[in-house]
């Protein structure tokens, strides 16, 4: 696989409260530059919404996840920009879940990528395990991997996302993206 256009990283912070969501950029040479969006999620919602604002203070909106459902982990999530313009959706598909867990993911400009773990052995180990190493690739119908993410090994949660474009030149929306890549980290629990 060549060079991805873009790489972020994805931090989990836990507290009591709950958890914070940073997004980083990855520069070329591999170190990790500042935050570009964070998110708090907090313990006592019934619907799962994660809004990633620009500004620590968590005033300005840039993109966010939602569920389509109350109470449903495998419901589907429409990604929105700050506007709220679906930039597009992300859903589990419980069924191809039981060997490797699988997700589907679509873009408003009509991308369809399925994700899904890239070993058995591991999607076997983190079922047993309490912090799980999750990497899942999401490649297109033809073969063409447009994200991927993979759990980095650091004694807090870290998760390298990996973007590609297309033959034609289209990419995945990089907040689509991180999104899919928050939301997958979050909502696997199986």
């Amino acid at each position: 696989m060549n060079r991805p256009d873009l790489r972020m990283l994805l931090r989990d912070r836990r507290h009591w409260r709950g958890t914070v969501h940073e997004l980083c950029e990855i520069r070329a040479d591999g170190s990790v530059g500042g935050v570009i969006a964070s998110a708090k999620q907090s313990l006592d919602r019934a619907r799962l919404t994660l809004v990633f604002h620009t500004d620590v203070e968590h005033n300005r909106p840039l993109f966010a996840f939602a569920s389509d459902h109350v109470w449903d982990t495998w419901g589907t999530y429409a990604v929105t920009d700050d506007r709220g313009v679906v930039l597009g959706s992300f859903r589990k598909d419980v069924k191809a879940s039981f060997g490797r867990s699988t997700w589907h993911l679509e873009t408003a400009d009509g991308i369809t990528a399925v994700g899904r773990e890239r070993s058995r052995l591991w999607a076997l180990v983190r079922r047993f395990s309490d912090d799980p190493p999750l990497r899942f690739d999401f490649a297109t119908g033809d073969g063409h991997v447009v994200l991927s993410t993979a759990r980095r090994w650091v004694l807090r949660r870290e998760y390298d996302l990996a973007l590609w474009g297309l033959p034609d030149g289209r990419r995945l929306d990089w907040r689509l993206a991180a999104a899919v890549g928050s939301g997958v980290t979050l909502l696997q629990r199986d």
